[in-house]
């Protein structure tokens, strides 16, 4: 997905989720995971918190698995 990738950054203290940096087209950007076994939404914003405190970002977008999304065989 990475056009180019970076060497890693040092996190802030307590910060655990995983990051990638790189480059896409002319964006420098920052790949975040939760840790093993966190979900929801909640998980997400602290993650997204950590990931300002740890990374020099201008703007954050946050996109997901789709987890919320109500299933039924073949209605999606």
């Amino acid at each position: 997905m990475l056009d180019e990738k970076h060497p890693d950054l040092l996190k802030a203290p307590a910060d655990p989720s995983q990051y990638t940096l790189g480059r896409i087209g002319q964006h420098n950007v920052v790949i975040a995971c939760l840790p093993a076994g966190s979900v929801g939404n909640a998980t997400a914003a602290i993650a997204a918190g950590n990931t300002q405190r740890s990374s020099p970002i201008k703007f954050g977008l946050m996109i997901g698995i789709g987890g919320g999304i109500w299933s039924k065989k073949n209605d999606i």
